[in-house]
């Protein structure tokens, strides 16, 4: 569960979901003399994000219970799996995938959204540092390699985003930007107002 509307909605079904109990206990049931990798997706908003950057042995302090699950995600796999990487990412964006996906995609989304002409809210005191997905795709491959090459027990822990801050309206401008859209229909508001259906 990643739409943290949601996970406030039904705290304990995102606990349930987000953190990978079945799957550690799967893994476990394999008996393998090696323990596979276990790469697990977290996210920045393990973070309080009361600063810019984040370094990975900052304190984790979640303001919703997304994070919160993630936390709780990320302790789970420390305690109870021996190889494992944990990738804290940033907001992803990159081209409409091949196979279909249930979820709206940050990007694709905010232009479809401005492609109405209509006015739209976005975040304005909301940062995240967006990360293209061929980049977590290189990683994930860096570290595949590592492991294929012998190195059996990893515990590391990354902090996964670009190199750019921008709030949810700036990401909307470079998307109108790109794609000639009226900037006007760009409606800054702040994270507050979450309770509207259409904010991103």
């Amino acid at each position: 569960m990643s739409v943290p509307r949601e996970c406030e909605a039904n705290p304990s079904k995102a606990m349930d979901v987000n953190v990978p109990s079945r799957l550690v206990q799967w893994l476990e049931s394999l008996e393998c003399t090696d323990p596979p990798l276990l790469i697990q997706f977290s996210s920045d908003q393990v973070y309080a994000g009361s600063k810019s950057f984040y370094l990975e042995e900052d304190e984790t302090k979640p303001v919703n219970i997304y994070g919160q699950s993630k936390v709780a995600a990320e302790k789970f796999v420390k305690e109870n799996w021996p190889n494992h990487v944990i990738l804290r990412s940033s907001i992803i964006y990159g081209p409409h995938p091949l196979i279909p996906v249930t979820k709206s995609l940050p990007v694709q989304w905010i232009d479809a959204e401005l492609s109405k002409g209509k006015p739209v809210e976005f975040f304005h005191d909301e940062y995240r540092c967006p990360v293209f997905v061929k980049d977590i795709v290189y990683v994930i491959e860096t570290l595949l390699s590592k492991c294929l090459s012998g190195e059996k027990h990893m515990q590391l822990l990354f902090n996964l985003g670009g190199p750019n801050r921008l709030s949810r309206a700036e990401m909307a401008e470079v998307v109108a930007e790109v794609r000639g859209y009226d900037i006007s229909h760009i409606v800054r508001v702040p994270a507050a107002s979450v309770s509207h259906c259409s904010v991103f």
